[in-house]
């Protein structure tokens, strides 16, 4: 999931757009998720 969804940004940046507000939530629930996995241990 993580590798297709930096894929879409920079796909997102290729084009000239602005990173769309979905787009950006995901990114940041995904660092989150990844960030609280990494405190569990």
């Amino acid at each position: 999931m993580h590798t297709s969804l930096a894929t879409r940004i920079r796909e997102q940046f290729n084009r000239g757009e602005c990173i769309s507000d979905e787009l950006t939530a995901q990114a940041i629930q995904t660092l989150l998720m990844n960030g609280i996995y990494f405190t569990r241990g």
